[in-house]
């Protein structure tokens, strides 16, 4: 990301487009989920770029996954944003206290996040993790900067191993403190990492919208990988039903038969490596930028969650490595 902010930022040019490039973003009140973080962020690099075309066509784009295929989301089971779809196929969004049903971890009380690929509404592993990627450099960039804004420094005594940071300075508000937490991201900060930490203080922006968005992210891939590690695209709810029904796949069963694997919710059970390990990257990710390990601690539900899903990952792998001479007349996948 740091690589094509730089040319933007950098870029002096004449736009050889029109120069009244319009603003395509939805109205307000249409965007399926709101970021102030995102928000601040565009700002900040927004007052960066030169030329009014390219400035415009970042305001465009960067947020669209957000303003346009964050299906439903639901933060540690306090409340949901759900989308609803019209014959059209128009998607707008409500917001009430209730559940959304289906696969996942909200109805339990958990975070719960469901990102359609666009105008298909169904989610891919891989094409989920790659549209919250620019996300979680936004909370990267946010993290560095705060880190080197404050005063801190290194306190092996609080969380363990982990070993957070405490700060000793009041210049920024306690809602930042998460970015204090130990990352493997040792990256130091940039100009852009500090501007968007003093602007998100300023504001008071903390990033949390984002941190439980991607959390959700990672539980519903979670559930979904434990459900059937061999599909890579999934219905938001085990009700609707997938175009790709009639798909001829199927998994062992009792005494050496097979059994037909195309099970709600799952949309389309194409088995690809990459979807997994998208799931794994995604993950790795998350806690590379921001230092926040409670979504893979064994003893929670999400937690728990994880680490059947990346048991289903290992074991998965593990059995797609057998010759097909090995397998016999019963392989575990089939399409």
């Amino acid at each position: 990301m740091r690589s094509m902010l730089a040319l933007l930022a950098s870029a002096a040019f004449a736009s050889n487009c029109n120069p009244s490039m319009p603003q395509m973003r939805p109205p307000v009140s249409e965007r399926l989920f709101s970021s102030p973080a995102v928000e601040t962020f565009i700002e900040v690099v927004a007052s960066k770029i030169k030329d009014s075309d390219l400035q415009t066509l970042f305001r465009n784009t960067f947020p669209n996954t957000l303003d346009t295929t964050v299906l439903s989301h639901t933060a540690q089971g306090k409340g949901v944003e759900q989308v609803s779809i019209d014959a059209a196929g128009t998607a707008t969004a409500s917001h009430s206290g209730a559940l959304p049903a289906g696969t996942g971890l909200a109805a339990a009380g958990g975070n719960d996040t469901f990102i359609v690929t666009g105008d298909i509404h169904a989610m891919w592993l891989r094409d989920s993790y790659n549209q919250v990627k620019p996300y979680i450099d936004v909370l990267a960039s946010l993290r560095r900067g705060v880190r080197a804004m404050s005063a801190s420094k290194p306190d092996p005594s609080r969380d363990g191993r982990l070993g957070s940071v405490h700060r000793t300075s009041d210049m920024l508000p306690a809602s930042l403190d998460w970015t204090l937490a130990w990352s493997p991201d040792s990256t130091p900060a940039d100009g852009l990492d500090t501007a968007l930490a003093r602007a998100a203080a300023a504001v008071g922006v903390d990033g949390s919208e984002l941190l439980f968005l991607i959390s959700g992210l990672i539980a519903r891939q979670s559930t979904q990988v434990a459900f059937d590690p061999y599909a890579n695209a999934f219905s938001i709810s085990a009700s609707i039903p997938s175009p790709h029904s009639g798909d001829s796949t199927s998994r062992p069963s009792f005494a050496g038969t097979t059994i037909d694997a195309m099970q709600s919710p799952v949309y389309e059970r194409k088995y690809e490596l990459d979807s997994l390990c998208a799931f794994l990257r995604l993950s790795s990710d998350y806690f590379a930028a921001t230092g926040d390990a409670a979504p893979f601690l064994k003893g929670t539900l999400q937690g728990d969650a994880w680490v059947s899903a990346v048991e289903t990952v290992l074991a998965t792998m593990t059995d797609q490595q057998v010759d097909t001479a090995t397998e016999g007349g019963s392989p575990p996948y089939f399409f």
